[in-house]
């Protein structure tokens, strides 16, 4: 029998203040060329487990520990985190914040660059081409899409060439033909280089199609541990802990409410391009004009890099609009300072954590009213975190909340500000498949307070559930605008945008 490379025994793990441990007794082995997918609703103790198997948790992320990790035979608990480091690579689901350098080539030479690598540079360059973003290695990184940061830390990773790799999410940023590329990297790199691959996976496509092992976790317990093959076998267990789903929420009727002609977003003959280090330009949208009515719910789709945070953040001042004009309540937003704009239209942000900045929810929801010295303060935050099911979190921190419970505290936020516009950021991403019918439950109910929902997303079940209007967006273009029914019919081929027909089948 094969010696694990990574066992773990009986750890148990409690959050400083929590009334619950996160991780209740787990035991296990992962051995050495295994492709292991870790499973399991949100908040069930997923995230905090693998980073107990690189010693983050307890050595950096304190609470009470116990039980054992070792790798390699060695205590985890007995080696600095630099060792660890050249034996497990670690992508974090908020994986910029492992992003420590200026540029794109600086950040990926960093690790080897600091355990004294004669040859970090070719490390790099081998690990920039491994991930495919080789042609971006002189980018600032603030310039890059959240896909292309997803693969920048993968791609820092890999430079140390550690024998076991574990991803948080690794596919969340990503669109559908990227995260196909990234798995068929991982298999490369399981199969032909022997590494020990571990993801945190929501979606089970990727996990049927590429992974040999699951683990599935629910109260921060093992509820299985299993090959593939008997795994896909026990249908009720994976809808039981959110991997497939069992009876879809039919929004399609939404599709078929009229929409209103009142215009409450132009956005007329914008552009928007920036300079790279050696001073080349770049251009992120390219003469888009669009309009959005009242009662429309838009999905804008496109692949990484297509401009679609781009295009939000010009419309919220967030970044600086330098051509073209975008008229928001019939004023041009070029004349509107952002406190001004953000009484019309609430962007919330790709990372959800970026939307906490208090030290509890019910705070960071009450803090737009209270700057702008709303009446009832009191009775609003109360309403909102009763109708997003939030008062139990409510003097939480939002950073420490699961994927599923910080999209609710970001929702709940926006709709504070009581906007008539609202944009959302990818919103689908790292949730499990019950958080997200939530979700579109909550984007229903929106559709009574708010006029326009905008969503750039490479979630094309938004397209079916819950859109009455798609466009999609391709190297700083608008290439189609639709209805969902003609998308879903078209006989275009998607792969030139980043997608994949089947996600919408």
């Amino acid at each position: 029998m094969k010696q694990p490379i990574i066992e773990v025994n009986n750890i148990v793990f409690k959050y400083p203040g929590a009334d619950q441990s996160v991780l209740n007794d787990i035991s296990c082995h992962i051995h050495k060329g295994d492709f292991l997918a870790v499973i399991g609703g949100n908040g069930s103790g997923k995230s905090t487990f693998c980073k107990s198997i690189v010693g983050l948790v307890p050595q950096f992320i304190v609470g009470d520990f116990s039980g054992t990790v070792r790798v390699d035979g060695e205590n985890i608990d007995e080696l600095p985190i630099s060792d660890v480091a050249k034996k497990i690579g670690y992508v974090y689901q908020d994986f910029e914040n492992q992003l420590v350098r200026p540029r794109v080539r600086d950040e990926v030479e960093f690790a080897p660059l600091n355990f004294g690598c004669l040859d970090y540079k070719e490390k790099a360059q081998k690990a920039l081409e491994q991930v495919g973003i080789e042609h971006l290695a002189d980018e600032f990184i603030w310039q890059l899409s959240g896909g292309q940061k997803h693969l920048l830390a993968l791609a820092s990773v890999l430079s140390l060439d550690p024998d076991v790799l574990i991803l948080d999410e690794p596919i969340a940023q990503l669109d559908p033909l990227h995260g196909l590329e990234v798995y068929q990297l991982l298999k490369k790199l399981n199969e032909e280089y022997g590494k020990t691959i571990i993801v945190i996976e929501h979606h089970s496509k990727f996990i049927k199609n590429f992974c040999k092992q699951v683990l599935c976790l629910n109260e921060g317990q093992v509820v299985f541990h299993e090959p593939i093959a008997k795994c896909l076998e026990n249908i009720n267990e994976l809808i039981k802990h959110s991997l497939l789903i069992k009876d879809k929420y039919d929004f399609s009727s939404q599709n078929l409410e009229e929409i209103s002609d009142e215009v409450l977003v132009k956005v007329e003959n914008v552009s928007h391009t920036y300079k790279s280090v050696d001073r080349s330009t770049h251009t992120s949208l390219n003469n888009v004009s669009l309009s959005f009515k009242a009662g429309e719910k838009v999905a804008i789709l496109g692949g990484n890099g297509a401009g679609k945070t781009t295009l939000m953040k010009l419309m919220t001042g967030l970044t600086r609009l330098r051509s073209g004009d975008i008229i928001i309540d019939n004023k041009s937003i070029k004349s509107q300072s952002i406190q001004a704009l953000a009484e019309n239209i609430t962007y919330l942000y790709q990372n959800p954590e970026d939307m906490f900045l208090k030290d509890c929810i019910q705070k960071d929801i009450e803090m737009f009213p209270r700057s702008r010295q709303r009446e009832y303060i009191d009775e609003l935050s109360y309403n909102i975190m009763t109708e997003f099911n939030l008062m139990q979190f409510k003097d939480r921190d939002g950073r420490l909340l699961s994927g599923g419970q910080q999209r609710r505290a970001t929702l709940a936020i926006g709709m504070a500000m009581t906007p008539s516009i609202m944009l959302l950021d990818e919103p689908t991403a790292s949730l499990d498949v019950n958080s997200r019918n939530e979700l579109f439950k909550l984007l229903h109910l929106l559709k009574e307070q708010i006029k326009v929902v905008v969503i750039a997303t490479h979630d094309l079940s938004l397209v079916t559930e819950w859109a009455n209007r798609v466009i999609v967006m391709s190297k700083g273009q608008v290439v189609l605008d639709t209805t969902p029914q003609e998308f879903i019919e078209s006989k275009i081929d998607m792969k030139q945008w980043g997608l994949l027909k089947e996600e919408v089948v």
